[in-house]
């Protein structure tokens, strides 16, 4: 009896094994290309893990935001990508798509894992655009780029938020706000 206890008791903790090697697979999906694509997916799984976001340190080792923001790319324009590999499997272009469809609720239900951790990369990126504020443009400087940043985060727990809940209409809704964010953001401060 005591032999088999402790056999139960050596074995139990290799279980949750798969649980952990399942959890790293999921990320592997999203392919950095970049150091700074790979710092990223660091911030976007602390993210997805309930931790705090912080890219502050980031400002030392990269010159520019355009570093980061490569992720949204397709993986074979060296982007992160989202879902299965394909010419269009960018970030960006998954956002556009949710924002003009919603998608049906077997199809959100079977991408929600990449969704979700689409939306958590979404929200680092919130958090490294912080830390890399825009040159002033026009009448728009740090007040504004900071509102943008805000809106992003808000936009992508939204998006989070939608795919959790299963809602597809959300999906698109909160897809055409980080979309409409983008969108403002760049009209402000890209040249």
């Amino acid at each position: 009896m005591k032999l088999s206890r402790l056999v139960v008791c050596l074995l139990s903790p290799l279980a949750a094994l798969p649980l952990f090697a399942q959890t790293d697979k999921s990320w592997q999906a999203f392919t950095p290309h970049t150091p700074a694509q790979k710092e990223v997916i660091a911030l976007a799984r602390k993210a997805e893990a309930g931790k705090e976001v912080s890219a502050v340190g980031l400002t030392k080792k990269y010159d520019k935001l355009r570093d980061f923001m490569s992720s949204y790319k397709s993986r074979p324009n060296k982007g992160v990508g989202v879902g299965p590999k394909s010419p269009s499997d960018g970030i960006e272009m998954r956002i556009i798509n949710l924002a003009k469809r919603p998608p049906t609720a077997p199809t959100l239900r079977k991408e929600s894992a990449d969704l979700i951790r689409m939306g958590h990369i979404n929200l680092a990126l919130s958090e490294i655009a912080r830390a890399f504020p825009a040159k002033p443009k026009g009448k728009k400087g740090k007040k504004e780029w900071d509102e943008h940043c805000d809106e992003m985060k808000s936009a992508s727990e939204a998006l989070i938020k939608a795919v959790k809940d299963d809602d597809p209409a959300a999906t698109s809704k909160a897809a055409k706000a980080l979309l409409g964010v983008c969108s403002s953001c760049h009209k402000d401060f890209r040249d």
